[in-house]
């Protein structure tokens, strides 16, 4: 009867030594998943990252051509208010005023050669 409690002792003792190491090789196993996992995870996110900032990129590029034609359309106003602004004040431009370009007065027989 000891003898075969003493062989069911070193059996128990071996099985145990056996899931130590077959606990530790899983453990192992599974860090070296998780790095891998984590550097997935890693790439992905550099890579989701690039993709938003092109994306934003594309974006930025339309809000410039969208600012530059606002910029257009602000000085075409401008320049449109200044001139009213002109005529507002009582002056006229030189053509208007009846004045050549030199300041000279010009009359309806002036542009016809003789």
């Amino acid at each position: 009867m000891k003898e075969k409690i003493l062989v069911q002792s070193g059996k128990l003792k071996e099985l145990e030594a056996r899931l130590a190491s077959e606990l530790a090789k899983a453990k192992s196993d599974t860090e070296k998943a998780k790095a891998n996992a984590d550097a997935f995870v890693a790439i992905y996110r550099a890579d989701a990252e690039a993709a938003q900032i092109h994306a934003r990129g594309f974006d930025l590029t339309e809000e410039i051509k969208g600012a530059k034609e606002l910029e257009t359309d602000t000085e075409a106003l401008a320049s449109d208010d200044n001139d009213d602004d002109d005529d507002d004040e009582g002056r006229k431009s030189g053509s208007e005023s009846g004045e050549g370009p030199d300041g000279e007065e010009n009359t309806p027989g002036d542009n016809q050669e003789t």
